[in-house]
């Protein structure tokens, strides 16, 4: 058995198993945002958000966003969902970082999309 096959893992079902505050590293009153999975499958899985994860997660997006050619100064419409999903919010806060206008429009139809950005369809 190689070395890498011994570390503990978490995996899916061990959030699954510890909802809703089982899977937590610190105390609840350092947790500034929880978002869930739908639970389709199952109970929902939590995640939770310490001010450090937070700034981690704006740092690690506002990387992405430089990577694919954005820059200050440039529109950032979110049609990612912005409730309990993670990836909406975490996207917007990546493209606050680096100084981009926010539009987070969510899930809008295409028409909607092209008229918030001055455009028409």
């Amino acid at each position: 058995m190689n070395s890498l096959a011994k570390l503990p893992f978490t995996v899916k079902e061990d959030l699954i198993r510890s909802y809703p505050l089982g899977s937590l590293a610190v105390e609840l009153s350092e947790v500034l945002r929880v978002h869930t999975s739908s639970g389709t499958t199952s109970k929902p899985v939590a995640s939770f958000y310490s001010a450090r994860d937070l700034e981690n997660w704006s740092n690690l997006t506002a990387r992405n966003l430089v990577a694919i050619g954005a820059r200050k100064g440039d529109i950032f419409l979110n049609t990612s969902s912005q409730g309990v999903f993670t990836g909406g919010l975490g996207y917007i806060q990546g493209a606050q970082t680096i100084g981009l206008m926010v539009v987070p429009l969510g899930s809008a139809s295409p028409e909607k999309q092209l008229n918030t950005c001055g455009t028409s369809a």
